[in-house]
């Protein structure tokens, strides 16, 4: 009352406003940590919506903003909007080239562009990294090294792949013709999958820590490493040229072998 009255006696909208201003802190003072970042995010979504309009936007509950571009017609992009943790590209015909990723991103994918054949470097705290139906991409930049999962698939000049981070647990390939050997598996990879790359001939030494491997429409590969003894799902499908396989470690639980025609024999299957 006593703060009322003294401003009372200045000018009466500059009242009004302190009164409203005093208000409104006094109610941020009342939200917990929580309810304060999410108003602030939605502010920063709509700040955002206006500097980037062929963005969309969402806020997820742990506070995080994904940006998406869509359809977009351009050969470029002027820029990339900053404190992203999530990027989606896809379906820009158009596209040849993309501005630096912003720094704390932490997951992006890339789809369905044709013209793409590079990217900018990586953010070192990347996470996650999907590049889908990109054929003129003709390479990858280093990957950070606590990238945790790598899927590529339909790149079709794609011919090599970078040094994989120690820190990769799961490796998809798909649909990568001109891939013709992969580097050294990381350690810690749990999660292995390799589809239709039809002129892979070689594998380099399985991970001890693999528990899932899945080899498919790979008709130039002859032989796989032997199996680490943790391999719990092994599926091997349509291989044409595949002609023995290692011994099937004693702990597998699932097994799918099919339209393998050249296999001669098969190992002891696993007992139990």
């Amino acid at each position: 009352d006593l703060i009322r009255k003294i401003m009372a006696e200045q000018n009466p909208d500059q009242t009004k406003d302190l009164i409203t201003i005093a208000q409104d802190f006094k109610g941020l003072m009342n939200l917990d940590e929580n309810e304060l970042s999410n108003r602030y995010n939605i502010v920063k979504i709509e700040e955002l919506k206006q500097q980037y309009p062929d963005f969309e936007f969402e806020l997820y509950q742990d506070g995080n903003i994904e940006a998406t571009l869509i359809n977009y017609e351009g050969k470029t992009l002027s820029g990339l909007p900053s404190g992203l943790e999530s990027l989606d590209i896809w379906g820009c015909p158009n596209l040849e080239v993309l501005p630096e990723f912003p720094s704390n991103l932490e997951r992006l994918r890339i789809e369905s562009c044709p013209n793409l054949e590079a990217l900018p470097e990586l953010p070192s705290g990347l996470e996650s990294l999907e590049v889908w139906t990109c054929p003129n991409l003709e390479a990858l930049p280093v990957l950070p090294t606590g990238l945790e999962k790598l899927g590529i698939s339909s790149c079709h000049n794609l011919e090599a792949l970078p040094v994989l981070p120690t820190g990769l647990k799961g490796l998809y390939i798909e649909d990568c013709p001109n891939l013709e050997s992969v580097p050294e598996f990381p350690s810690g990879l749990v999660d292995l999958k390799i589809w239709d790359c039809e002129n892979l001939e070689t594998l380099p030494e399985l991970p001890s820590g693999l528990e899932s491997l899945e080899i498919m429409w790979c008709n130039k590969l002859e032989t796989i490493p032997e199996f680490p003894s943790g391999l719990e799902s092994l599926e091997i499908k349509w291989c044409k040229n595949l002609a023995t396989l290692p011994a099937f470690p004693t702990g597998l639980k699932t097994l799918h072998l099919e339209g393998c025609d050249n296999l001669e024999s098969l190992p002891k299957f696993p007992s139990g």
